[in-house]
């Protein structure tokens, strides 16, 4: 597997054409997997791939790298967030309740 910029392609050996190309664009999710030993799941918006590699240094870093150079993927953390509204569930009435924050709550 080679990561550009763009786009990640997948060989079946190191020398020889991709016999998989496709952009970044279109990855939707990437998660380690139990499927085998440190396995790696890519969702594209029509398929799902797999990658075993042999370390959870070699997941983490494929999974980082494809994270971070994937436009879909690439949305921040909330900033100046403050907890205004409490939404809960009531088991009992099986509807939801919602309560207000006080000021010294608000984090």
């Amino acid at each position: 597997m080679s990561l550009l910029p763009s786009r990640y392609m997948f060989t079946k050996q190191q020398s020889s054409s991709p016999s998989f190309i496709c952009n970044l664009g279109d990855v939707v999710d990437v998660q380690r997997v139990d499927l085998k030993p440190f396995c790696v799941e890519l969702e594209t918006k029509e398929k799902l791939l797999y990658f075993a590699f042999r370390t959870d240094e070699e997941v983490y870093g494929w999974m980082e790298d494809i994270y971070s150079r994937s436009p879909l993927m690439g949305v921040s953390q909330p900033t100046n967030f403050v907890h205004q509204v409490h939404v809960g569930f009531d088991p009992i009435s099986g509807g939801f309740t919602v309560s207000l924050c006080s000021s010294t709550t608000r984090k």
